[in-house]
């Protein structure tokens, strides 16, 4: 059985996807907070994530997409939103993309300095 980590800081969104997804035989663990996600993610092995965008602050999804390719490369990382606010979402992945790209400008520039 597959194992699915669901991590959504509303009760209602996290209970109806977890009954979907149970009829896809998925033995699922849910979050509803990064921290909690985090432990999830330190104890336990996952074959699928799908994390909200917004769990809990703008953008902090990411945090867990995150932790999970650095523990689990080989899980498979969805991020999804409602859109209730799709101003603050789209800024969450504008500022995501930036802060990506400048950390990869940032350690080139690094490894150009010291070799």
């Amino acid at each position: 059985m597959r194992k699915l980590l669901l991590v959504d800081d509303e009760p209602g969104i996290r209970e109806a996807l977890s009954r979907i997804h149970r009829h896809n035989d998925l033995d699922i663990t849910t979050a509803a907070t990064v921290s909690e996600a985090l432990s999830a993610i330190m104890s336990c092995s996952f074959d699928v994530l799908i994390s909200d965008l917004n769990v809990g602050e703008p953008g902090d999804g990411f945090r867990v997409i995150s932790a999970m390719r650095h523990a689990q490369p080989n899980c498979r990382t969805f991020i999804w939103s409602d859109w209730g606010n799709v101003i603050t979402d789209l800024k969450s992945l504008e500022d995501a993309f930036f802060s990506r790209r400048k950390r990869l400008r940032r350690e080139s520039a690094e490894r150009e300095m010291s070799g």
